[in-house]
């Protein structure tokens, strides 16, 4: 590859630019849909697009606080002129139209997708401010998606310069060059913009979530300096980097692994998720073999001159040698204390009150706060199919009726217009007082209900509160089976490389440990609002994800470490002393590799969105975590007490 280096440099500076380019009109295709294809709430919304020309997704809702004095002619006007309104959207229809209270509300149903109507969202407040209606708040999926856009897109860009300024620091006081320093951060963008690209092209022919491109910016981050650190160390001591290619391939395909078990789990959120996290560790391989040895040949060994802090890590190394037990105990009783907040952990599929106050979205839904229930801003759907038109009013009344008298029911509605033109599609209203990732047991409830009606009746729950109850119970389901089968696979692949049965075994038992006290830290600083939304519950997909990346990223900094250990048992046939002289070469580049990573996700945590604080804290606590107690401590203390044992590897007889 060095032979070809212009070339190589070529290719990767032409897909680093269209990166660039995919980076700047990717949004427009991205979406925060969680419909679970065949559940009940799926085929519920199909029923709906089917008989009332409806989306779920693309539906507005409209406030307006009006004076309680009002007469019911000064109502009804104020009602024809959000109707007139909607007209701003050619394929709207308003389907809700009601006073409460002093608060009108009224539900704007469209046609399209989330990513199309989320587009009419300036259009239609336009449209309210001519009709007279300027203080009228818009919200629902589509202004949320809206609004939270460009928010999302500046803490994208403040994560970004963060992450970059954190690296710089970092990278400089490690390596002592300008020039050497700027490798990694060269490889790391080119990482990332690449990632982008291939995402963009997808993202074309299938569903990719809003969050994806800070979360390329994380791991790409992360894995192309992690790369790079241990490409230059290994290039500064011997100019050898043929193992280390080697090291980052095994490295690579762990992270992939861990993050491909997302790509299995039935969900279009997951799948896309999972997707984006295997295209980067592949980039990041990619770049790390081909494009870092290139620049590197430009400066040679004498321009490279990396400081590690070998004294201190071998040190510690010999502490731990001495006192494997001891040290053993400890660690785990530190970790004992975080991963104990588990017994806390209760999941939601989204936190939709978490966003910036400031929007306008989130003014309309403090709105509804404080003068209705949560759940107004995405309604709930109970639709009734009968086997042939028939009488059911009375029927439907008293459904009604049944589900009003529910604690969780803020208000219902069976308007005779809630009738499809066959006349066999039947649908209520329900308003919950909770938003869409408090109403589990409600939807539960709604589909224990029968009805007084016609043999062969079909009663469907939809609407976005039943997409969040099946998106949990799916993730639930699905991912426990999946992770295991992640987990045999990386065992497998571990098992080959280090040619030893036992430290595969240890090292996935650590990595469950440093998860499991990872998301317990999450659970500690989420629920009691310690710097960040303090709410109830936390987002599946960000412990799902939480799960995959720290599993993907421990196993990264374990290859980094028992590789060089096993290196140096076979030279020396010394298990003690290959402990030591492991950690004394890569205890310094996981450290560095840990704090860049963790000082890019502190934009996560300091963000505007809840999913991506949760999903900051996380990894954060994961990664310092396994950086120190797991990998400086856990790890070599184990690997003192097995001894000869760790490199025994039986083979199965035949």
């Amino acid at each position: 590859m060095i032979r070809n280096r212009s070339l190589v440099v070529t290719i990767w500076v032409a897909l680093a630019l269209f990166g660039f380019y995919a980076n700047a009109n990717i949004n427009s295709l991205l979406t925060t849909s969680i419909t679970v294809p065949g559940s009940q709430s799926a085929k519920a919304d199909k029923l709906i697009k089917s008989a009332f020309g409806e989306n779920t997704e693309g539906a507005f809702i409209v406030f307006y606080e009006y004076d309680k004095k009002s007469t019911k002619a000064e109502v009804e006007a104020l009602k024809e002129k959000v109707i007139k309104a909607a007209e701003a959207i050619p394929t709207a229809h308003v389907v809700q139209n009601r006073a409460l209270n002093g608060l009108l509300f009224a539900n704007i149903q469209t046609t399209y997708d989330l990513q199309r109507a989320a587009d009419f969202t300036s259009k239609l407040r336009a449209s309210l401010d001519e009709a007279g209606l300027s203080s009228a708040k818009v919200t629902g999926p589509p202004a949320i998606k809206n609004d939270v856009s460009p928010v999302l897109q500046s803490d994208l860009q403040r994560g970004q310069l963060v992450a970059i300024i954190v690296a710089l620091i970092f990278l400089f006081i490690t390596l002592r060059s300008i020039w050497s320093m700027l490798i990694p951060i060269i490889v790391a963008i080119t990482t990332i913009s690449t990632s982008i690209g291939a995402i963009y092209l997808l993202a074309h022919k299938m569903l990719m979530v809003l969050y994806i491109p800070n979360i390329v910016e994380l791991i790409g981050l992360g894995l192309a300096i992690d790369y790079s650190l241990l490409m230059v160390h290994r290039f500064k001591l011997d100019g050898d980097i043929n193992r280390t290619k080697r090291t980052i391939l095994i490295s690579g395909s762990t992270v992939a692994i861990a993050l491909s078990i997302l790509i299995f789990i039935p969900v279009p959120f997951m799948r896309s998720l999972g997707i984006a996290g295997v295209i980067v560790p592949l980039v990041a391989m990619a770049a790390a073999t081909t494009l870092q040895p290139a620049l590197l040949s430009y400066l040679g060994a004498e321009g490279v001159k990396p400081r590690f802090a070998s004294t201190y890590f071998k040190n510690l190394g010999e502490f731990v040698v001495k006192r494997p037990i001891s040290v053993l105990l400890v660690s785990l009783f530190m970790l004992a204390i975080p991963a104990s907040q588990l017994v806390k952990l209760q999941v939601t599929p989204s936190s939709i009150s978490a966003i910036p106050s400031n929007l306008e979205s989130a003014e309309a839904i403090k709105i509804v706060t404080d003068k209705a229930g949560e759940g107004i801003i995405s309604p709930i759907q109970v639709l009734i199919k009968l086997p042939e038109v028939a009488d059911v009013n009375i029927a439907r009344a008293t459904l009604a009726g049944e589900i009003a008298n529910n604690k969780d029911v803020f208000a219902v509605a069976t308007d005779r217009s809630y009738v499809d033109k066959s006349g066999k599609v039947l649908r209520i209203f329900v308003i919950s007082k909770k938003d869409l990732g408090s109403s589990q047991q409600l939807i539960n409830y709604l589909r224990t209900l029968k009805g007084e009606f016609p043999a062969g009746t079909e009663i469907l729950i939809g609407g976005a509160p039943a997409q969040g109850a099946d998106l949990v119970a799916k993730l639930k389901g699905t991912f426990p089976w999946i992770a295991l089968i992640a987990l045999l696979f990386s065992f497998a692949l571990l098992r080959r490389y280090l040619n030893s049965l036992l430290i595969p075994i240890k090292a996935i038992i650590l990595d469950l440990i440093s998860i499991a006290a990872a998301i317990g830290t999450m659970v500690f600083f989420v629920q009691n609002g310690i710097g960040v939304y303090k709410l109830d519950q936390i987002e599946i997909w960000t412990l799902l994800f939480v799960f995959a990346v720290l599993f993907g990223l421990s196993m990264d900094y374990e290859v980094f470490i028992v590789s060089r250990i096993r290196e140096s048992y076979l030279e020396n046939r010394d298990n003690d002393r290959a402990i030591v002289e492991g950690l004394a070469n890569t205890g310094g580049v996981v450290t560095t590799a840990a704090l860049i990573m963790i000082g890019a996700l502190t934009g996560f945590i300091s963000g505007h969105f809840a999913g991506l604080q949760e999903l900051g804290i996380g990894l954060v606590a994961g990664i310092a975590i396994d950086a120190t107690v797991i990998r400086l401590l856990l790890l070599p203390a184990t690997m003192v007490l097995l001894g000869k044992w760790n490199w025994s590897h039986p083979r199965l007889r035949r």
